[in-house]
């Protein structure tokens, strides 16, 4: 899928720049408790980035990747059942809509990996209280399901209520065969409230009941906390703004090689002064000859900032896996760090110039030996500035302690949010004999 999807990803990258200015990208993040024997804890991230063509119609490029865990250990490893995923390219006219994409199921470190190819077509209307959504559409090649089409809906009302907003939740998401139509259906109320800006922050109960082969298979109660960022048109949208959602979206390969990533930032509103609570989600699948690398990067932790630097208190997560493979060595880290950067770092602002990140920590469990106790890690980057809306750059990242990572690269970014590098990894943490890789990559910065 990966290497299917980059020719179109560097074509829609490039339309971009010229015509994704002021267009607002549509950004989720979502996580969810699970009332299951299958499963303990579901993370889901959404982004989709529009590229207006005209007054009433625009192209658009949708992903979305769910994350299935099945237990934490008591060496804090996280055991993933499973990871779903779709990838979206179509157009948008008025309220309706034609698409074609790819959606699969991919298991964890177990053998295994369906998927179903598409062409199709949808409605969709937002109003004041009512959203509604339709689409369908033919299967055009499937793997381990069977499928001749498919069929979705969605029903979501929402109220003021004082300070918040109230409504529900109704959706439909199924297969059709032959001989039989397996479908989710989920629904149920949620409660949130709105931040500057039109994010919106929800919370939410739903029943899902499981009956799609690419779904997440389970029926029970969900409860979660929904983050949406959906700037209103008062706001003029900028790649890495500094809201409290941010991310970035790639597409790459190289020689035998195929590489994705997606990437979330989200950031609390202000409190006790100028501390603010993040987490940041960071998912990369690396497919090569040998095996396919599905790995995790994530922190959570409290920040102030002053000026144009942040300094905070954050536990950071390295896990790797394999993707459709049998595997029975989960590799993992857990740091309590400490540290410092510019305000701009991992994000991106046209005023920017050298952003730098330093952390240092206590490694509190590895699966690598735990020969070292300590861990460093950090970034620099160099944005050059060259009086047009595109900017070349160079980046270095690293860390070093029990295990260690490297990663350099040098592209071009634009003030809309695309752009294109070149990238070389050096990974400890990789399962295959090569532990390094070259990457051509179209990136998107949100």
């Amino acid at each position: 899928m990966i290497r299917r999807a980059l020719p179109l990803a560097l074509l829609l990258m490039t339309l971009a720049g010229s015509a994704a200015a002021g267009e607002p990208v549509r950004a989720e993040g979502t996580l969810v408790w699970v009332f299951s024997d299958e499963l303990d804890f579901i993370g889901d991230i959404n982004v989709e980035v529009p590229f207006r063509i005209g007054k009433k119609s625009k192209l658009y490029f949708a992903m979305d990747t769910t994350t299935a865990i099945e237990k934490t250990t008591s060496d804090f490893t996280f055991i993933v059942r499973d990871m779903l995923y779709r990838a979206d390219v179509g157009t948008r006219i008025g309220p309706w809509s034609l698409f074609a994409g790819q959606t699969g199921r991919a298991l964890v470190d177990s053998p295994g990996h369906g998927y179903m190819r598409y062409l199709g077509g949808g409605w969709e209307t937002a109003g004041q209280a009512w959203d509604l959504g339709f689409s369908a559409g033919l299967v055009l090649d499937d793997q381990r399901i069977d499928a001749d089409g498919f069929a979705r809906g969605n029903v979501a009302w929402r109220k003021p209520w004082r300070k918040f907003r109230v409504g529900f939740d109704l959706s439909v998401d199924g297969l059709v065969s032959s001989s039989d139509f397996g479908a989710d259906y989920r629904g149920g109320p949620r409660i949130g409230f709105v931040l500057p800006g039109g994010r919106h922050a929800d919370l939410f109960v739903h029943y899902l009941d499981g009956n799609n082969p690419l779904g997440l298979q389970l029926s029970g109660v969900l409860a979660g906390i929904d983050l949406l960022e959906a700037p209103t048109g008062d706001l003029k949208p900028v790649a890495g703004n500094g809201g409290d959602i941010d991310g970035t979206i790639a597409l790459g390969g190289g020689s035998d090689l195929a590489f994705g990533r997606m990437r979330m930032r989200v950031v609390s509103p202000s409190f006790a002064g100028d501390w603010r609570a993040l987490i940041e989600v960071d998912g990369n699948v690396l497919r090569g000859d040998d095996n396919d690398e599905l790995y995790y990067l994530y922190h959570v932790g409290v920040e102030k900032r002053r000026d144009s630097l942040s300094a905070g208190a954050y536990y950071y997560h390295r896990s790797n896996h394999l993707a459709a493979t049998a595997n029975d060595t989960v590799t993992s880290i857990n740091v309590l760090e400490a540290g410092l950067e510019t305000g701009s770092y991992g994000r991106f602002r046209e005023d920017s110039g050298l952003d730098w990140r330093v952390r240092a920590g206590y490694l509190v469990d590895s699966a690598f030996g735990e020969e070292e106790r300590w861990h460093v890690r950090g970034g620099i980057r160099y944005l050059l500035h060259t009086g047009t809306r595109w900017s070349p750059f160079l980046e270095l990242e690293g860390e070093a302690g029990d295990v260690n990572r490297t990663v350099a690269r040098a592209g071009v970014l634009h003030g809309s949010g695309p752009g294109f590098h070149l990238e070389y990894l050096d990974e400890d943490q990789f399962f295959g004999a090569d532990k390094t890789a070259w990457l051509l990559q179209a990136t998107y910065l949100y």
